[in-house]
């Protein structure tokens, strides 16, 4: 999502697994019954970034030790052994996780 109120455009969620297939499945769901939605496999579905976030929060309250941290963003990936180290900055702090 943006934070300057731009759309994404999310194209034939039908076809895509995983967490982005599952999103993408939910934007359409949310928007199917919206005047002019295009039914057609290959239209890109547009979004706001609201109603990005309340999908988004939907489909993670349903998953077990999972935190997710909203206004956020990542500086720095690693690999870790047989995980991963990222640092993100969080309410201007660095923090690893």
């Amino acid at each position: 999502m943006t934070t300057r109120g731009e759309r994404i455009s999310v194209t034939n969620p039908a076809l895509q697994p995983g967490t982005w297939g599952e999103f993408g499945r939910q934007v359409a769901k949310y928007y199917r019954k919206t005047p002019g939605y295009d039914t057609t496999l290959n239209a890109p579905i547009l979004l706001d970034p609201y109603t990005g976030q309340a999908i988004l929060k939907k489909l993670t309250d349903t998953v077990k030790n999972l935190t997710v941290k909203l206004n956020t963003r990542f500086t720095a990936i690693k690999k870790d052994g047989t995980g991963w180290q990222v640092n993100i900055i969080s309410n201007n702090k660095t923090i690893t996780i």
